[in-house]
């Protein structure tokens, strides 16, 4: 469906082709990414993409039934149909949705859990802080030192004039 819509797009208008990839391209990444952690959604995405393009089209054909006979049964049961297709894509987006917060109270479970370990492990990490500030300060007082030539204190590299 997709693909016969981009043809005949290309073919009746190529600008309008582009048109419609660069709004659908977000589309199919979002695909990518839920194949990646939500593959259970993949289907999901998919099929609310699909009713938004059924939606697209039926609401051109009730554009022409409009035009043609308002108040016709046709019209009316066209309605009814792209009503039934919102109610299709809000569910479907909600599930997404949902899944997505549930995501975010994971991440931020996981977040929690380790600022908790680090808490529980303060003691131990300050000292691991110190050792190496120590370290590098010294290690730095070291290299000072070689850069400056002999020390005045007696060192054996000392020159008497």
């Amino acid at each position: 469906m997709l693909a016969d819509r981009l043809k005949a797009a290309e073919e009746k208008e190529p600008e309008a082709a582009e048109r419609f990839l660069a709004r659908i391209a977000p589309r199919f990444r979002d695909i990518l990414e839920l194949k990646e952690h939500a593959p259970e959604l993949v289907e999901v995405r998919i099929d609310e993409l699909r009713t938004g393009m059924a939606i697209v089209s039926a609401a051109r054909a009730l554009r022409r039934l409009a035009a043609e006979a308002p108040a016709s049964q046709a019209f009316a049961e066209k309605k009814q149909e792209i009503r039934g297709l919102l109610v299709r894509q809000f569910d479907l987006r909600q599930q997404l949705e949902r899944h997505r917060i549930e995501r975010q109270i994971a991440d931020l479970q996981s977040v929690r859990g380790r600022l908790d370990e680090q808490t529980q492990d303060r003691t131990k990490i300050i000292d691991g802080h110190l050792d190496r500030v120590v370290f590098r300060a010294l290690d730095a007082e070291r290299d000072e030192g070689d850069r400056r030539g002999p020390r005045r204190d007696g060192d054996a590299g000392d020159r008497d004039d």
